[in-house]
């Protein structure tokens, strides 16, 4: 098996005689039936994940018949809750967690049977992919050293830059947090994936030491705490604002002024 279901929130999911749905659900596309033939994909060539993925764990509980009934109770006060779903990759031993929510739940056994009860859980997957522990952090200076240091790559080609983020997840990314903070006085940030083809705009006014950040996952733009979409333009040819693909990501960045951008993401995983 690649990989189990080991906890939900902070409970510890029956080990014992497990059968664990290992799958990666459906894709729900609705394609419309072509006069000649064939069908007409409205989606294009762009990729697609599960609306939705139910999760099945087939289990025993095994213990005293006292305790027994301990854990099958402590197991069913969590039918209908949502929390964090865990799962563990039997080789490399990487953890990996989605948003979840336990919306079957089934028990069985006979008479006879005094010391173990076989249980029957179903989560639901909201999450759209598998994420892991730690949060991808990586800044970009304007005025630092190394090979993230904006004013080299600024002297080099005026008012663009372009930086390469590696993306270590195997599916695409639209959730992602931009922090933009003026270390001069700033009037336009353009940020251009151009791996992706992915583009937007803020020509909002930063004054020295502000921040604006842009959450493309909860479509947000803040700057200094404050709501601000006025002064932004999202992609003209794409509803999401931004997609990370797998490997290497080159942004182009140009702008009016001088910046510090922070990227912040979770890889995601199918």
């Amino acid at each position: 098996m690649p990989y189990t279901i080991f906890r939900f929130g902070s409970t510890n999911l029956p080990a014992y005689k497990t059968t664990t749905d290992v799958g990666a659900g459906q894709i729900n596309v609705r394609f419309v039936d072509l006069p000649d033939g064939g069908v007409f994909d409205p989606h294009g060539t762009d990729a697609l994940r599960p609306t939705g993925t139910q999760i099945q764990k087939r289990c025993t509980l095994i213990d005293s018949a006292g305790d027994l009934e301990s854990q099958y109770r402590a197991l069913r006060a969590l039918f209908g809750t949502r929390a964090i779903l865990y799962r563990l990759w039997a080789i490399s031993g990487a953890t990996e967690w989605c948003n979840a929510r336990l919306m079957g739940f089934g028990a069985s056994r006979t008479a006879k049977h005094i010391n173990h009860l076989d249980v029957d859980l179903v989560f639901m997957m909201e999450s759209r992919s598998w994420f892991p522990d730690v949060q991808n952090d990586d800044t970009y200076y304007d005025l630092g050293v190394g090979t993230d240091d904006l004013t080299t790559c600024l002297a080099e080609s005026s008012d663009t830059s372009n930086i390469i983020l590696y993306y270590s997840g195997n599916v695409d990314q639209t959730a992602v947090i931009f922090t933009i903070t003026a270390l001069g006085a700033t009037t336009s940030v353009q940020i251009n994936n151009l791996t992706s083809g992915y583009s937007f705009t803020y020509t909002g006014t930063m004054a020295t030491g502000k921040s604006c950040v842009i959450d493309t996952g909860a479509r947000s733009v803040k700057y200094d705490g404050a709501d601000d979409y006025a002064h932004f333009t999202p992609p003209s040819n794409h509803e999401e604002w931004m997609r990370l693909v797998p490997g290497n990501n080159t942004f182009q960045i140009t702008l009016t002024g001088n910046v510090n951008v922070q990227i912040q993401f979770y890889a995601a995983h199918a």
